[in-house]
């Protein structure tokens, strides 16, 4: 014979989100999502605000050099004699150049440091994104540009001897950085650009020295 045994426990109901209990889970992810774009938002402008300062800081850099030895440096002809560290000289003609061994441009960070007007050793200048040179116009907008690419020079320019070059910075970012201190257009101005701001990353800026 088959018995049926009663259960007697009770069903229970699960229980879902309420609306309120929803709203809330939402709002607190819009504010952790709000936080983080607010993060990102930050470190982009202190970014940016690295690579403004360095510009601002090397040409005050060049220009006292150029005021206490009469040429620039990476160009200077007697460096390694006035100098105390300096072990290479450029060539004197008033452009940094690639030419030479090592290049002018690689002299540029030796000769300011050991003259005392930047700290930071006799290597290479960096910013938040990538390196940074000194070199003649004719450089930056012809071949042998030490960012690996000219920049754009299809329209007229005023001219310039030397540019402060720099590699690898986000389109949006080189953007504002051309308009701080020029009319903020790749390809047109005294700043000039290898690729559209509209790309992700603008492989050379140069701006004047």
């Amino acid at each position: 014979m088959t018995v049926f045994v009663k259960n007697t426990k009770s069903f229970r109901c699960q229980r879902g989100f309420t609306l309120i209990e929803m709203a809330i889970v939402l709002v607190i992810i819009s504010l952790l999502v709000a936080g983080v774009m607010q993060g990102q938002s930050l470190i982009r402008a202190a970014r940016v605000n690295d690579v403004i300062s360095i510009v601002n800081d090397l040409r005050f850099s060049v220009n006292a050099f150029k005021d206490r030895y009469k040429v620039l440096p990476g160009d200077h002809p007697t460096a390694s004699a006035e100098i105390p560290g300096v072990t290479a000289n450029g060539n004197g003609n008033g452009l940094i150049t690639n030419f030479g061994n090592p290049d002018e441009w690689d002299l540029v960070p030796d000769h300011l440091f050991n003259a005392g007007y930047i700290k930071g050793g006799t290597g290479t200048i960096r910013t938040s994104y990538g390196q940074a040179w000194i070199v003649a116009r004719t450089v930056a907008v012809g071949g042998g540009s030490p960012c690996g690419t000219a920049v754009n020079n299809t329209a007229p320019a005023p001219f310039v001897n030397n540019m402060i070059v720099f590699s690898d910075i986000p389109g949006d970012a080189a953007e504002e950085i051309d308009a701080k201190f020029d009319d903020g257009v790749f390809n047109t101005g005294a700043a000039r650009a290898s690729d559209s701001y509209a790309t992700d990353t603008v492989r050379c800026l140069a701006l004047p020295l």
